[in-house]
């Protein structure tokens, strides 16, 4: 059975699974179905969520508002408008409390309660408290917060590691991050560093390790530890040249009115 493809096939307004070659494998009697994954699949019986086997058992009863398919053994299940974990056993690991549940990212994973933000680890505590306005999944051991004082970052047992101060932030990526200060962009180090002082009207996405920044109308280029690799001497034009990327080593410039190539 692990190996044969199921395919879901209606009939008669009811859903069931059949093999390649069109005979059935599970009956169609349920209201809907999605595809299995892991050996099992989600279904709709009499307007509830359940989970079948591959031998067209139950596997998870039908008593749920919705379910989402299973992922490294567990699966998002809804229950009276709340979200939890189960697993395939239907033993909820994470109960049924949070709002909203995210990917699990360096073995954390966001969580919504009452409109406040944290995050659980794989074993369901919740090891960063549910009391941020909005959080990021963790990436190089840390993950960005915010409060009411701003954007920060905790690492992934909840402790401040950045305080909260810049106005918006985006997850770290090969030791450095972009920040937004008083309206202008900089760079800082995973340790709050200021590897680039919040001056520029705007930074780029990283490509080929040099994001295109801005300044007072002029563009140029930096590396990830905020050196500058490009001096800030072309013209910026955002309708004409975007985030001008470098791409096979190569990026377009902009310098009294004409095209070129650096």
């Amino acid at each position: 059975l692990s190996m044969t493809a199921f395919y879901p096939v209606r009939e008669k307004e009811k859903w069931g699974f059949a093999d390649s070659t069109g005979k059935i494998l599970i009956p169609c009697e349920y209201e809907w179905v999605d595809p299995f994954y892991e050996g099992v699949a989600a279904a709709g019986l009499d307007g509830k969520c359940g989970y079948i086997n591959k031998n067209g058992t139950v596997a998870i009863p039908f008593k749920y508002d919705e379910g989402e398919k299973f992922s490294r053994g567990l699966a998002q299940i809804m229950s009276n408008g709340k979200t939890g974990l189960s697993n395939k056993a239907g033993d909820f690991v994470v109960p049924a409390i949070y709002d909203e549940i995210g990917e699990f990212r360096e073995t954390r994973a966001r969580v919504v309660k009452n409109g406040k933000h944290g995050f659980i680890d794989i074993m369901g505590s919740e090891v960063v408290p549910c009391i941020y306005e909005s959080v990021g999944d963790f990436s190089e051991g840390l993950a960005y917060i915010q409060d009411t004082a701003g954007y920060g970052f905790v690492d992934r047992e909840g402790r401040i590691v950045i305080t909260p101060k810049y106005e918006w932030a985006e997850p770290f990526e090969r030791g450095s991050a972009r920040v937004k200060l008083n309206g202008m962009y900089g760079l800082i180090s995973r340790g709050g560093k200021i590897l680039l002082p919040c001056e520029y009207s705007y930074i780029a996405n990283f490509s080929e390790g040099l994001a295109l920044v801005v300044k007072d109308g002029k563009c140029g280029y930096v590396r990830r530890d905020g050196t500058v690799a490009v001096e800030l001497k072309y013209e910026y034009n955002r309708t004409m040249l975007g985030e001008s990327p470098f791409v096979n080593g190569r990026a377009r410039v902009l310098l009294k009115d004409k095209f070129g190539m650096i």
